[in-house]
């Protein structure tokens, strides 16, 4: 009863400080958004999936949640509200958009509550100024432009569960604060995309982020190369370790998506070269493949690959040396609705213990 009483307590606590969060947030946006015309102004609409969008204010609040549970072979079992996202979209003039992504992160799991201060992550703040129809500047915290899966992470939208090794933070930042540039056009008729980033994290960064970036710059360029098939290229100079000025990392990536009467195949790939000489270089991979089965239900499957060292938690059991790992899953998806997604899957493994334990993990994941 005292445990239950405790728990209580904190979820009445960050019930009340995310609430005070939300509101004052709100209320920011719509103290300075111009007035309209009752007359003018549209009424307000609720989509599943899409969110509460308020037409006179130019705003819309929508966002996801994911629960899910997890059984480990060799480590303990997990389960709980994994995430709690809302997006806040706000256009108060045509060339000039704000956005922001904040998260509530493991806020019940099987064995505690978190405070709010330790689940709350702002996972994405910037500001676009649209110069064009196909070049826009973005400042704030975005979600770095390296790999396919980074910038599609939302739990309802991915295949699995679980995320591939080589899109975790350990090699790359998955997310970067600073200045970038997009320009999207045509090139021979097909989408052509690219994409400059300057992160400077060690003095812009809002709340504290796993395997951050220190400095870095980059950039990401992707081309439709048929109807079917797109192909991408990444890379990215950063520094990690702050006390370190010449520890510098300069990673290379490649990727591609080929979709076609709903099946799909999804590569991607990477080579780090670190200048520490007491860093091994690392490099990886991952290919997956969705087929459809009946209405509404997929099969997935995925292999991947990594080797690395133990500095970038990379390591096999009681040996300090690079390893070699290899990851299966294979999985189960059914998508009753677009913004709906439950998933099952089984991964397995060699050398995979600390980065990817084998295991049974299920997951119920909803935009709102």
């Amino acid at each position: 009863m005292v445990i239950l009483n405790s728990y209580m307590a904190q979820l009445r606590n960050i019930c009340w400080q995310g609430g005070r969060v939300i509101a004052v947030l709100i209320i920011l946006l719509l103290g300075v958004t111009r007035q309209v015309q009752a007359e003018d102004a549209l009424s307000p609409s609720y989509q599943w999936g899409q969110g509460y969008h308020i037409p006179a204010y130019h705003l819309t609040l929508g966002g996801y949640t994911k629960v899910a549970y997890s059984y480990f072979e060799h480590a303990p079992q997990q389960a709980g509200l994994e995430d709690l996202s809302l997006f806040i979209s706000w256009n108060p003039l045509s060339r000039l958009q704000f956005f922001s992504e904040l998260e509530l992160e493991d806020l019940f799991t099987l064995y505690e509550v978190s405070t709010f201060a330790d689940a709350f992550k702002v996972e994405r703040l910037y500001a676009d100024l649209l110069i064009n129809d196909e070049f826009k500047l973005r400042f704030g915290k975005i979600l770095t432009p390296f790999s396919r899966w980074n910038l599609l992470h939302a739990a309802p939208l991915v295949w699995t569960s679980s995320r591939p090794m080589v899109t975790s933070g350990y090699v790359v930042s998955q997310h970067s604060t600073g200045l970038s540039a997009n320009y999207n056009s045509l090139l021979f008729n097909r989408d052509f995309s690219v994409t400059l980033f300057a992160d400077d994290s060690a003095d812009l960064e809002l709340t504290p982020d796993e395997h951050a970036f220190n400095y870095a710059f980059g950039g990401r360029l992707n081309y439709q190369l048929s109807q079917d098939l797109n192909i991408g290229s990444s890379f990215v100079a950063a520094q990690i370790e702050p006390e370190n000025d010449a520890d510098w990392q300069h990673t290379l990536g490649i990727d591609f998506l080929w979709q076609k009467n709903q099946f799909e195949i999804q590569m991607e790939s990477f080579l780090n070269l670190n200048s520490s000489h007491n860093t091994e270089n690392k490099y990886g991979l991952y290919v997956q493949g969705v087929a459809p089965l009946f209405e509404h239900f997929f099969a997935v499957g995925r292999y991947e690959y990594m080797y690395g060292d133990e500095n970038n938690h990379i390591v096999v059991e009681e040996h300090r040396q690079a390893a070699s790992i290899h990851v299966g899953v294979i999985g189960l998806v059914w998508r009753p609705a677009p913004p709906l997604a439950l998933k099952v899957e089984y991964r397995f493994g060699q050398n995979n213990q600390f980065n990817a334990p084998s295991g049974v993990l299920t997951s119920i994941a909803m935009f709102f």
